[in-house]
């Protein structure tokens, strides 16, 4: 999975993957883990590696180094973990909180890169 999304992370120069599923929901997988829960991982031609994970009561922050040819790149992967499957989370706060934390890093797209935004289906 992340040999796909790298890759078109790393062609956008992309440095936000926001993420608004669970990898498992009602016991069922919706989403493969497509990074390193620890240390690094190379995916295709991209080596993934986890520099920081931080957990809150609604979403998880982590941040990874990119290295693709000898060229390196910081990521932020912003993980929504309250959004429910085939619904929508019931309180507003969590969302607003996870929104702004998403715009607190808007001074990384020193390139005007997209966001990339997936949920479930895609």
């Amino acid at each position: 999975a992340f040999r796909i999304l790298g890759e078109w992370s790393w062609q956008m120069k992309s440095q936000r993957i926001v993420m608004v599923t669970n990898l498992v929901e009602n016991g069922k997988r919706k989403c493969e883990p497509y990074w390193p829960d620890e240390g690094s991982k190379q995916y295709g031609e991209i080596m993934v590696e986890l520099l920081d994970s931080e957990p809150t009561s609604d979403f998880i922050i982590r941040s990874f180094k990119l290295s693709k040819a000898g060229e390196e790149r910081l990521i932020k992967h912003l993980l929504f973990t309250s959004w429910p499957d085939h619904g929508v989370p019931t309180q507003a706060a969590p969302l607003i909180a996870f929104r702004k934390k998403v715009r607190s890093f808007d001074h990384l797209d020193t390139n005007d890169a997209p966001i990339i935004l997936h949920c479930t289906a895609g």
